[in-house]
Order: structure tokens, then C-alpha cells, then sequence
């Protein structure tokens, strides 16, 4: 899939999915601050807004979703946590029959098998990809960026970016002195952690422009 592609999915993705929404929410779980969402088989998640990390609790992995995805359930993976935002919920039984009815049912599965790629694909990446790699890609997909400056959001923390990018949260705080000693983020120790070298985030950011022997571990 080339970026125009990606972004034509994108599109389509966040069309259905607000229509979805509008349609046949069921009930809404809001955060305002850090707070657990307790997932059930039985009913559909839908990121509507925020960020929302879910870990697979044998591993340790963790999967960040944001605005307009549709949250993975499984038996091991029972809660996620909600950082800030909106999760629209479901009951499954009910939105499949609807989405039936509506002729939009496989539009639907094909959008999460699109998804399961997707994981399937980062999950990939992280194992392959040196510890660094991961790790300037997760800062490169979530900073938040303004007209001009560019951040992660304060609730990121080392043991998240750890369970995201799988590996130990020792190797994650050697990686970030190092970064913070080459003048690409700013003190480790005030929050927001900001990115002073923009430039090194997006010229390494993306693993298939990865060439430089400089940054593996």
C-alpha cells in the first residue's frame, strides 16, 4: 500500500466509522484523565477521540489507537487504558444485524481485516527494526505538533513507549539520555519532553528510508 493509498483507507475508514457512530452507539466512555476501560468480547470499541493504550497482558506488548479505530478484543487482552477522549461501545450482536440491514456489514469486516493487517504489520516492524528505530517511530507517530513546536503528550512515560515498542524500559531510558545528550529532544526530566531536532525525527522516522548503520543499536 503506497501513501495514497493509506491515506484514500484513512479517509474511507474515519467516513464509515462516524457513520457508524452517529447511527448506532450503544453507550460512551469518556476520559478526561488516565482511566481504565474494561473490555468485553461481546461489544465493539470505537476510538472516537484521545489516545488509548491496550496491552496484551501475557506479553506486555502494548498497542497505542487513536481517533477513529476500532479497538481489538480478546480473551488476554481484557482492559486498556484510556489517557484522555471518547470510546464509542457497541453491542456486537446488534451492530453486525444493523450493519446487515444497512448493507454496510461487509464494508465492515473488511475494514478490520484491514486493521489485523496493519497490527500484524507493526508487530512485524517492532520485532525486526533495531530498538532505536522503534522508538524514534512511536515519537514520530505521536508528538503533537504545533505551528512551531512539536512534543509528546505528558502522560507518555518510559514504560509506555517500552510496552509499544517492545523492549525494556532500561533500554528505553538509555536511548532517550542519548537522544536528550545529541540535543534531538530536550531534559528528560520536565514534561512535555519537547523534539529539538525535528529534522533527525523525520528523516529517520520512517523505516523504509532506514539506512543509517549510525542508529542501530
Amino acid at each position: 500500500m503506497d501513501f495514497f493509498e493509506f491515506q484514500d483507507h484513512v479517509e474511507e475508514q474515519e467516513i464509515l466509522l462516524k457513520y457508524i457512530i452517529q447511527k448506532f452507539q450503544d453507550e460512551e466512555f469518556v476520559a478526561k484523565k488516565e482511566r481504565t476501560l474494561f473490555l468485553d468480547e461481546k461489544k465493539i470499541y470505537i476510538m472516537k477521540s484521545g489516545i488509548l493504550l491496550k496491552e496484551d497482558l501475557r506479553t506486555r506488548a502494548g498497542r497505542l489507537y487513536s481517533s477513529y479505530e476500532v479497538i481489538d478484543t480478546l480473551a488476554h487482552e481484557n482492559n486498556a487504558t484510556l489517557f484522555y477522549g471518547k470510546v464509542a461501545i457497541f453491542d456486537k450482536v446488534r451492530l453486525f444485524d444493523e450493519l446487515e440491514r444497512h448493507g454496510l456489514l461487509s464494508n465492515f469486516i473488511y475494514l478490520l481485516w484491514k486493521n489485523k493487517l496493519t497490527e500484524l504489520n507493526y508487530l512485524e516492524t517492532s520485532i525486526t527494526s533495531p530498538v532505536k528505530q522503534r522508538i524514534i517511530n512511536f515519537i514520530s507517530k505521536y508528538s503533537t505538533k504545533t505551528s512551531n513546536r512539536c512534543f509528546l503528550p505528558k502522560f507518555v512515560s518510559i514504560k509506555l513507549i517500552a510496552a509499544c515498542c517492545l523492549c525494556s524500559t532500561k533500554q528505553v531510558s538509555r536511548i532517550l539520555n542519548e537522544m536528550e545528550k545529541e540535543g534531538i529532544i530536550s531534559p528528560l526530566n520536565k514534561k512535555p519532553i519537547y523534539i529539538t531536532d525535528l529534522n533527525y525525527i523525520e528523516k529517520y522516522g520512517d523505516n523504509n528510508k532506514q539506512d543509517d548503520k549510525s542508529i542501530l543499536i
